[in-house]
């Protein structure tokens, strides 16, 4: 699409003082140490873009693909500066004037089309099964040995699901799961604890398997049109459908809805308006499973849990998308401070980023792998039993570094919730 640079993101960029507080904050920057590699100095590269003292080429869009999106940076500036979303418009007209990479597009075609990815899935699943396994193989994709990377599930968790699943008890509401790729694909276990869980609080559960991915992903990476694609076909699908809450097991998901793509359309502008009325509606009732269960903590009753045995220590890693597009820190914690076979332990920077990203990790290893090594340190300064994560794509990270025999078991928090409170 043919499109302007928001106006209103432009003069953004005349409150960013320069101050450098969020220098301190970034992890491409702790690692990196390079002004091209910070806020700032990105923020200043936008400011030449539009002075006409810039020209589009490689090397720039390598400086802000480099860029985690995690938005610390515009969480903690003082100036107020919507530095994350700047730069996600920024990369927008990068791939409009440059491209992308073989290996992102495929990706993004993927995940544009489910039954294709569905069936990559099933083929990488053998190859798991046939060769990786039984021939421990040690190669590397990213950071991460194939070895390490999670199992695929048999088949896609939401194909051997009810559209409608009953409460167990009196029903006291209704949920629509919308089920990411991750738990889809990967981790159809924290969606079975999901259900276990919600079901087991009284709440109706509903999932529609014609719904693609979030979208997030995608116009991260800068492919708007294909973004919109999966955009405006899941708010279509999504408002036509009766619920009291939309439930995330996923930050970066939850995140999209909640906060990414209403905003994102606002930019587009009004073109855009009957979408983002529909965007708007749905962030009002999207709520991460953790909140939900906050929600009813009042409600819980905590004496099937096993309070004989040894206390589980439990650290919880706060996801980016999660905290700072969710705005879910609280919540989590509320409910593993609960738990009485749970002894809590806030490890140092809980907020700082796991380097994972989703496709950062494999398009900047070296740079993904340096600021997971950061993380890995202050997750193990704990010595937890478990380390408690809200995304599945910091799952995948984190699992796969945390490979030493005394390291945490990596953990969803709903999968506690369902183990230790044994919802039946």
């Amino acid at each position: 699409m043919v499109r302007n640079f928001p106006e209103s993101l432009k003069k953004d960029l005349d409150h960013c003082s320069r101050c450098g507080l969020c220098e301190p904050l970034c992890p491409s920057y702790k690692v990196m140490r390079m002004e091209r590699y910070a806020p700032r100095g990105r923020v200043q590269m936008v400011r030449k873009i539009f002075a006409g003292e810039l020209s589009f080429t490689k090397s720039l869009q390598e400086a802000f693909t480099s860029c985690i999106s995690c938005g610390t940076c515009s969480e903690n500036c003082p100036s107020g500066v919507r530095i994350d979303r700047v730069f996600s418009h920024m990369r927008f007209d990068l791939v409009q004037k440059l491209g992308q990479p073989l290996f992102k597009k495929m990706m993004l075609w993927f995940l544009r089309h489910p039954s294709v990815l569905h069936a990559g899935a099933a083929s990488a699943r053998i190859g798991q099964s046939w060769l990786i396994k039984p021939f421990n193989v040690k190669k590397k994709i990213g950071p991460i040995e194939v070895s390490r990377l999670p199992r695929l599930n048999k088949t896609p968790f939401r194909e051997h699901l009810q559209t409608r699943i009953p409460p167990r008890g009196k029903k006291i509401g209704r949920v629509l799961y919308f089920v990411g790729c991750a738990t889809d694909l990967f981790n159809e276990d924290i969606g079975q604890a999901a259900i276990k869980v919600l079901t087991g609080l009284g709440y109706e559960v509903i999932i529609s398997k014609e719904l693609g991915c979030c979208g997030l992903p995608i116009f991260l990476s800068g492919a708007l049109d294909n973004a919109l694609n999966n955009i405006s076909k899941n708010l279509n699908l999504m408002t036509e459908i009766e619920c009291d809450h939309v439930m995330f097991d996923c930050g970066t998901c939850g995140g999209a809805f909640k906060e990414k793509i209403p905003q994102l359309l606002e930019e587009l502008g009004p073109d855009f308006a009957p979408l983002q009325d529909k965007a708007l509606a749905l962030a009002a009732k999207s709520r991460d499973v953790s909140e939900i269960i906050a929600l009813n903590l009042d409600r819980i009753d905590l004496s099937t849990t096993n309070r004989d045995q040894k206390p589980l220590i439990v650290t919880y890693h706060d996801s980016c998308h999660l905290k700072r597009a969710m705005h879910i820190s609280k919540e989590p914690r509320a409910i593993l401070t609960k738990l009485p076979s749970i002894q809590y332990s806030e490890m140092p920077s809980p907020d700082e980023c796991c380097g994972g990203g989703g496709a950062y990790q494999f398009e900047h290893a070296a740079l993904s792998s340096a600021i997971t090594k950061r993380k890995i340190h202050n997750i193990r300064s704990v010595q937890a039993d478990i380390l408690a994560v809200g995304c599945p794509g910091c799952q995948l990270t984190l699992s796969a570094a945390l490979s030493q025999p005394n390291d945490p078991v990596v953990k969803h928090p709903v999968q506690l919730y369902a183990e230790l409170k044994q919802f039946s």
